[in-house]
């Protein structure tokens, strides 16, 4: 049995409800609460929630939050990477993203996390933004509700008594070959690591730490090339690929057009490139490479090499595209000679 909690005012609570009718709840309620904010939510026609195990939680439990996500057919959900300290609680561990299909034909996307409490009393989930890849590839973010959790403290009130330290556990010798196909990886984490370091070091550039001889261009095609050196997609390293490339691009457009796409989302990014000086017909380009570095990024879905490989090259294209032409000064017309008088 699963408890499914909705925090839609103080004090307010549902429990021994299905997903499929706490997120119809929350599309309902959220729309006499929030107003506007939901008004537009409503339009994509999302329902998003929490829900947890009806058990009784004590202090360092592991337990399984559930979020779900119930949409129309053509929409991407792209729920974000918690960090390990997620508010008061503790992630452990976040299982990759599952999506099946409902009766009236919507799909229910949902993941489950892995966390754990370390303080009795009431916790409630830190605030929590979905990104939605619409069917026409227009992104939007929408707000989860937050939901409580109780978790109960493991010693009595009137427990005061000492106990002995449980004895260490005997820990097995794990073999050797392992540690052969660590150090492989390692020689290509630490190739990734130099260029991360790289690109921190342009990055400082931007800021004016020091002068780079180079052009916006020069720059842009020289990270290319060392993307395609390190040649992350053959390792299944597809995460790695898609964030360099989608930084590469972010910092050609802040360098050759003063747009800071480095500390943009991607929705923000593409709604300055349409007010800048990028051409319009590069507007759409730009922005499908975007998005689908975010999918890679930020979902579990895995690409094929040859399609990891295709995002670079068409990043290459796009930096060439856009970039300015010089233009050549007119030259005015020559003068005939005139005549000497003789």
């Amino acid at each position: 049995m699963t408890e499914n909690v909705l925090n839609v005012a103080p004090r307010v609570s549902i429990r021994h409800l299905p997903i499929a009718a706490l997120i119809a709840i929350i599309t309902t309620a959220s729309t006499l609460v929030v107003g506007p904010a939901i008004i537009h939510a409503q339009a994509v026609q999302v329902g998003i929630g929490f829900s947890l195990p009806y058990q009784d939680l004590t202090v360092g439990d592991p337990f399984s939050l559930t979020i779900s996500a119930i949409h129309p057919d053509g929409h991407n959900i792209i729920f974000p990477r918690l960090p390990a300290e997620w508010g008061s609680f503790e992630v452990i561990s976040q299982e990759p993203v599952a999506t099946s299909v409902n009766e009236d034909g919507t799909l229910t996307t949902s993941q489950v996390i892995e966390v754990a409490l370390f303080a009795p009393g009431e916790h409630t989930t830190p605030p929590l933004n979905v990104t939605i890849q619409k069917a026409d590839s227009s992104v939007i973010e929408q707000t989860v509700w937050p939901i409580s959790v109780s978790i109960l403290s493991v010693l009595r009130t009137d427990d005061a008594e000492l106990r002995d330290i449980k004895p260490p556990a005997e820990l097995t010798v794990p073999p050797l070959w392992p540690w052969a196909i660590g150090g492989a990886s390692a020689i290509g984490l630490l190739a990734l690591a130099a260029f991360l370091m790289w690109q921190r070091r342009t990055a400082a550039d931007l800021a004016g730490a020091s002068f780079d001889p180079r052009s916006p261009f020069e720059i842009a095609m020289d990270q290319l090339d060392a993307i395609e050196e390190l040649d992350l997609p053959y390792s299944k390293h597809f995460k790695q690929h898609y964030t360099l490339v989608a930084d590469t691009l972010r910092g050609y457009l802040q360098r050759e057009f003063s747009l800071p796409a480095l500390d943009l989302t991607t929705s923000e990014t593409t709604t300055q490139i349409r007010n800048s000086s990028v051409p319009p017909e590069e507007y759409n380009i730009v922005g499908r490479i975007l998005r689908d570095c975010d999918l890679i990024k930020f979902t579990e879905f895995q690409p094929d090499e040859d399609t990891a490989w295709d995002v670079a090259h068409d990043t290459r294209s796009a930096v060439r595209r856009l970039q300015p032409q010089p233009t050549t000064p007119v030259e005015p017309d020559e003068k005939p000679l005139s005549k000497v008088a003789s």
